[in-house]
C-alpha cells in the first residue's frame, strides 16, 4: 500500500516482494514471502544489494545476513487476535482531511518515528480499505494507529502514543470487517500491551539494513 500510494515499481513473487525504486523511509527494499525458500532469496539479495540502503525485511527471521555485510536493525513479534479487550475511545477521530493527516503525522513522527520526509502522502486517504485514528488534544493528536483491511485480516501498525494501543487495536475491531482477526508486528511496551489485551504470538521477523 505505501508504495502504491507513491506509485513506486515493484515486483511480487512467490518467495518475495522487492521494489525496483528506493522505498520509502522505514521500508525495506525486500521483503521475504517464504520461509523456506532461503537460497532463492539469498540470491536476490545479493543481485541488489548494491542498492542504495539496501535492507531486507525478514518475515520469518530465517536468514542470517552478517556475512554479507549486513546488521540486524530491529527484531519484532508477529502478532494475532481473534478478539481484544474493549478500551475507551473517547477523544479519538477518524482521519478524513489533508489538514488532519498532516498534524497526524506530526505527531507520528515525534512519536518516535523523526523524519524530514513525507511518509504519508494525502493519496492514502483515498484508499478506502485504509483507516488512520488520532487521539485529539488541543494542538493537534498525541496518539494514532492505522488500520490497513484485506480480505483475510486487519492489519494494524503506526501505533504511537502513549497507552494507546489499547484504544488503538479496539477501533481496529471496531470496522465494519470486525469479523476479521487483527495482526501486525510489535516489540517492547507496545508488544506488552498487545498481549495484555489478547494478542498472541505468532512468529518472529527481523529487519536487516548494510553495515
Amino acid at each position: 500500500m505505501m508504495f502504491d500510494i507513491r506509485d513506486l515499481q515493484y515486483g511480487r513473487s512467490e518467495i518475495a516482494f522487492l521494489s525496483k525504486e528506493t522505498p520509502p523511509r522505514f521500508h525495506s527494499w525486500m521483503t521475504t514471502l517464504d520461509p523456506q525458500a532461503h537460497v532463492e532469496q539469498l540470491h536476490l539479495i545479493r543481485k541488489n544489494s548494491y542498492r542504495p540502503r539496501f535492507g531486507v525485511k525478514d518475515s520469518f527471521a530465517c536468514l542470517d545476513l552478517i556475512d554479507d555485510g549486513f546488521v540486524e536493525n530491529f527484531a519484532a513479534t508477529w502478532i494475532y487476535a481473534d478478539h481484544v479487550q474493549a478500551a475507551d475511545t473517547r477523544g479519538w477521530i477518524r482521519i478524513a482531511s489533508v489538514s488532519e493527516l498532516s498534524l497526524w503525522e506530526a505527531a507520528w513522527k515525534q512519536g518516535g518515528s523523526p523524519s524530514d520526509q513525507l511518509q504519508f502522502p494525502h493519496a492514502i486517504l483515498d484508499r478506502s480499505e485504509v483507516a488512520i485514528w488520532g487521539r485529539r488534544v488541543s494542538d493537534g493528536f498525541d496518539a494514532g494507529v492505522i488500520a490497513n483491511v484485506s480480505q483475510d485480516c486487519v492489519g494494524l501498525s503506526n501505533c504511537f502514543g502513549q497507552s494507546a494501543y489499547p484504544a488503538a487495536a479496539s477501533l481496529c475491531a471496531e470496522l465494519p470487517d470486525a469479523q476479521l482477526p487483527i495482526v501486525g508486528y510489535e516489540r517492547g511496551d507496545d508488544l506488552i500491551d498487545a498481549f495484555d489485551i489478547g494478542f498472541l504470538a505468532t512468529g518472529e521477523l527481523r529487519v536487516w539494513g548494510r553495515s
